[in-house]
């Protein structure tokens, strides 16, 4: 299981800020996400390219810590 952290979004280039406004667009609870992030599962039908970047840096960063 994937979980998307606040980090894998601001590693993708995207602020606070954008990160913010897509949880707001998409239904995702900002506090909740900011201090347990966020399933990979719940957000992979949201065809947003901001939401796949995180996604993989999700991914990557999990791969990286042997997950």
């Amino acid at each position: 299981m994937t979980i998307v952290k606040i980090d894998d979004v601001l590693v993708c280039g995207t602020c606070h800020t954008g990160a913010k406004y897509l949880a707001d667009q998409y239904g995702v609870d900002w506090w909740d996400f900011l201090q347990n992030g966020i399933n990979a599962s719940k957000l992979e039908h949201i065809d947003d390219i901001n939401v796949k970047n995180a996604i993989a840096a999700a991914k990557q960063r999990e791969m990286k810590e042997g997950k």
